[in-house]
């Protein structure tokens, strides 16, 4: 683990869709996504109900349809962008989870130079970030 980081709720810095039920959530495609896991389990446990506004396998596609404000999306605080703001306890919806990041590789020896980029990758990672 290089660091633990929290998910916020996230909407646009000047626009937000409405917070009442269903929400709509701007998501990424099924299967390739923890936030989309703990953000549904954490609105079923809250008995919040939802809808899939967009999906998409990026964050630059998810982000317009936030920032119009159009959906809600989970973020890690450090993907949280000058267009992007958090939403606090007062917004109504269920706190959400740490999450830890991590950096894998295969199990046999690597290459010089992928074993350079997987240093700088965790450097960059362990940096201190926004506060937590």
């Amino acid at each position: 683990m290089i660091r633990r980081e929290p998910l916020v709720w996230a909407v646009g810095m000047n626009q937000q869709p409405l917070l009442s039920d269903p929400l709509p959530l701007a998501l990424y495609s099924p299967g390739a996504d923890v936030f989309r896991e703990v953000a549904e389990q954490a609105l079923q446990s809250a008995g919040r109900s939802w809808r899939v506004a967009y999906t998409s396998q990026s964050m630059a596609g998810l982000a317009p349809i936030v920032t119009a404000g159009l959906a809600i999306v989970v973020v890690t605080r450090s993907m949280l962008t000058p267009a992007l703001r958090p939403l606090d306890d007062s917004s109504g919806l269920p706190a959400l989870p740490m999450i830890e990041l991590a950096l894998h590789r295969a199990p046999h020896r690597p290459s010089e130079p992928a074993r350079r980029l997987g240093e700088l990758i965790r450097e960059q990672l362990a940096a201190p970030t926004l506060a937590l």
